[in-house]
């Protein structure tokens, strides 16, 4: 069921984050961005939030620096020749542990021989934040049915056997409104990815927990929060000028679109 808020004065908000799921498959060319968006069995708009936080992290560490005495074609080409090599990756050492026992105040030691090493590319994780303050009673229950949405598509689906499930939700994030859509998707959030939906919070009094809570004649609440944080599902690669995720390499090399 698609949802939308809000749905009157719609005029006034120039730009829309539009957030689109997809069942997930194990397909490559199901897992494009361009895939999402056609298999898309929901699609749920929203103004730009009140924050966007988009967090690029990659995962290093330490390895050997072929730069340092390494016995490598590298090593070798970078230390002038294998000469020069065996005498930094051999005789120095050797030379070290004499000095080492023959010194009374200093010592010799190697350094500077590894460097970061990348162990995985970065999952950017998008986390943005809404504040919905309905003008009705109408307004209140769409919010609430947008705050359910957003819940229930980040968990897996059932089948009949209780402990096997299948994979949550594809997402696609997109901006649309006043302007080119790839353009405003690039300068609003960084080109996402397809994304999983990582965490929903949802606060009914948003206003701090000294005040009291405010809602309709029905019970319904007169204001509520919302934070989303969606987490790149694949690794990207820079490619041609843009991030592309493996899923999405894998189909321009058959010859196919993203």
């Amino acid at each position: 069921m698609p949802y939308q808020y809000p749905t009157s004065d719609t005029a006034e908000i120039p730009h829309w984050v539009l957030f689109e799921p997809a069942e997930y498959s194990v397909l490559a060319v199901d897992r494009t961005r361009s895939a999402i968006s056609a298999r898309a069995f929901d699609y749920i708009q929203l103004p730009l939030p009140l924050g966007i936080e988009i967090n690029t992290q990659h995962k290093y560490s330490e390895g050997p620096n072929p730069v340092g005495p390494i016995l490598s074609a590298a090593g070798e080409a970078n230390a002038g020749g294998m000469l020069k090599l065996l005498k930094r990756a051999t005789i120095d050492p050797f030379l070290t542990i004499v000095d080492t026992f023959n010194t009374t105040t200093t010592q010799q030691m190697f350094s500077n021989i590894t460097e970061m090493s990348l162990e995985s590319e970065a999952r950017r994780v998008f986390k943005m934040t809404y504040l919905f303050v309905p003008k009705n009673f109408d307004d209140s229950v769409i919010i609430a049915n947008i705050c359910e949405a957003f819940r229930t598509a980040s968990y897996p689906s059932a089948t009949e056997v209780p402990e096997r499930v299948l994979p949550a939700p594809l997402w696609r994030l997109q901006v649309m409104g006043l302007g080119d859509s790839v353009y405003l998707t690039k300068c609003w959030l960084a080109d996402p990815l397809v994304c999983v939906l990582n965490a929903v919070q949802i606060n009914k009094i948003p206003f701090g927990q000294e005040d009291t809570a405010r809602f309709f004649q029905d019970g319904s609440p007169m204001a509520t929060s919302m934070t989303l944080v969606f987490q790149e599902f694949e690794t990207g690669t820079f490619s041609d000028g843009q991030v592309l995720s493996k899923s999405e390499i894998s189909v321009q090399n058959q010859g196919g679109s993203i």
